[in-house]
This record gives structure tokens, C-alpha cells and sequence, in this order.
């Protein structure tokens, strides 16, 4: 589709993510608490160690802007499942 892999999806998007807290000085706690998710689920999903629920996916996007595409998470995902 865009011609990148599973992980480089994967990857793009733990930048994108990761980018967008330290530019908005957004702690990976707080985030979580707007997901309403733990801090430890974020952090997880920067470390690329797993991947947000489709509807964490969505939420991360609109919490974001769009400054991290739903679309990455699901394609990554997507390729991921169809490896397992």
C-alpha cells in the first residue's frame, strides 16, 4: 500500500507518538490517563513491545491531531496478525 513494512508502520508510528509528547512536554502518565489506559501500556507501545487495542488506536489519533495516524497503528497490526 505505501510500500513499507509491518515494522516499518510499527516504527513510524512509535516516532510519531513518542515525537508528539516531547513536543507538547506531555508525560507518558498523563497521556495514559487521557487514554485511560496505564503508563505502562504506553510505554510498551513506545519500546514497539505491543501494539495499541483498535480502539486505543483511534482515541490516540484524535487525542493527536492526527499527528499519529490511525492508519499506521492499523497497518501494523494488520501485517503483524497476518505473520502470527
Amino acid at each position: 500500500m505505501h510500500g513499507l513494512t509491518a515494522l516499518q508502520f510499527l516504527i513510524t508510528s512509535v516516532v510519531m507518538l513518542n515525537d508528539y509528547l516531547t513536543q507538547n512536554k506531555i508525560s507518558r502518565a498523563d497521556f495514559a490517563r487521557k487514554l485511560g489506559v496505564t503508563g505502562q501500556a504506553v510505554s510498551r507501545w513506545i519500546g514497539g513491545q505491543s501494539i495499541p487495542r483498535p480502539e486505543t488506536q483511534l482515541t490516540v489519533s484524535e487525542i493527536t491531531d492526527g499527528e499519529v495516524p490511525l492508519e499506521y497503528w492499523a497497518l501494523a497490526a494488520r501485517a503483524r496478525a497476518a505473520k502470527e
